[in-house]
């Protein structure tokens, strides 16, 4: 008699595991989102700037988020890793010679880890989020620039080209600290503390982090107020430390502003047709 209880005990904890272990690997993969986009952009100059020529430029992105809540059992939170592949076909620095690159897609040849952060819901108004991150992901981020090729549309070259290596923005990002909330349905706005050069200035293609109080801090902060059909938002930034200007005859403590209007005109069943503008200065 007790070798039966012992052996229906025995199997019923087997069936319990193996139910527990069903369901815990359910709701793992439902916690997981992996994500592979692979684009590329072919460019051909007939007349004019450098030389004649083309390149078949492209890029590959890999991206994983994981929902802590149905991993770890932490609600609320959201770990995210981002890697990148680029050919090594450039276009505008060998054929244009232009200063807000043609392609969004234009760089040299790299393989690397662009994001890797963790971020922290606070309820349903607040977040704070830290790890590797690209600066325009959230900040001098327009949805209907995703229609244009050109960089500029992504982020405005005011802002991309400052600092020693640029911002932490595509191909290279650094560590950072975001803090972010909304107050009420419309209005909300973020800030964040950043490394001030990201990546290694005299290799491009190293990923490195490296804390220093000589580099300093990128201080960035953007308010939004949108609705259904607009947005209106105001942006700036400020370097810590002396970097040089966009002209490269000066080291100062650059800073500057942006602000960005979109709204949508009129929809149809077929056809979205937006309006972007923005308007930015920077010393």
């Amino acid at each position: 008699m007790a070798d039966i209880i012992k052996h229906t005990l025995f199997t019923s904890l087997l069936g319990a595991s193996a139910l527990l272990s069903q369901q815990a690997l359910a709701n793992a993969e439902d916690s997981l989102k992996f994500e592979a986009v692979y684009n590329a952009d072919y460019w051909v100059n007939t007349r004019g700037g450098i030389d004649k020529g083309d390149a078949y430029m492209d890029m590959l992105d890999l991206t994983l988020e994981v929902d802590a809540g149905g991993v770890l059992g932490r609600e609320g939170g959201t770990l995210f890793a981002y890697a990148l592949y680029n050919n090594s076909e450039t276009f505008s620095n060998e054929f244009v010679g232009d200063a807000q690159v043609v392609s969004n897609l234009d760089n040299s040849h790299v393989i690397r880890l662009m994001e890797f952060w963790y971020e922290q819901e606070f309820g349903e108004s607040k977040s704070l989020k830290f790890g590797l991150y690209d600066l325009n992901s959230e900040f001098d981020a327009i949805e209907s620039a995703g229609l244009f090729l050109n960089s500029s549309h992504g982020i405005g070259p005011e802002y991309s080209q400052t600092g020693d290596n640029g911002p932490s923005i595509f191909p290279s990002s650094s560590l950072t600290l975001r803090y972010s909330q909304s107050l009420g349905d419309r209005l909300s706005y973020q800030l964040a503390v950043l490394d001030a050069v990201p990546g290694d200035i005299n290799d491009p293609q190293k990923n490195t982090v490296d804390l220093s109080s000589d580099e300093g801090a990128l201080l960035a902060l953007e308010v939004n107020y949108h609705d259904d059909q607009q947005r209106f938002g105001l942006g700036s930034w400020y370097y810590t430390e002396e970097t040089g200007t966009l002209d490269g005859l000066n080291q100062e403590n650059n800073k500057g502003f942006y602000g960005i209007v979109e709204r949508t005109l009129f929809t149809t069943r077929c056809i979205f047709w937006p309006i972007m503008n923005t308007y930015s200065g920077a010393t």
